[in-house]
């Protein structure tokens, strides 16, 4: 979405229409965070550069990068935890078939 509303920017789309007055504003609520803190910068014949929505893309990539790292950790603890659980299970069982004889 951001990706989107950088391009039609870039080229100078006209916002009345309904398509691009609809990205802008499906994307308006994902750059509010990031609003105000670079400027536009305006190029010759109605283009412009939104460097807001260039770092809103970058922080949420790195925010999702974050989140699917622990997500991986979580994951990986979780699987060693039930693999000692069964490794530990196996082993009790092996220690009462012994015992039992």
């Amino acid at each position: 979405m951001l990706v989107l509303r950088l391009l039609l920017r870039l080229f100078g789309a006209n916002p009345a229409t309904p398509f691009v007055n609809w990205i802008y504003a499906m994307s308006s609520t994902l750059l509010e965070p990031f609003r105000g803190i670079f400027p536009t910068a305006p190029i010759e014949g109605g283009f412009a550069i939104e460097f807001s929505t260039l770092f809103a893309m970058v922080a949420y990539a790195i925010a999702g990068w974050i989140v699917v790292e622990i997500i991986s950790i979580i994951s990986d603890w979780a699987n060693k935890s039930v693999e000692e659980s069964e490794e530990t299970r196996e082993i009790e069982e092996r220690e009462e078939e012994e015992n039992r004889f």
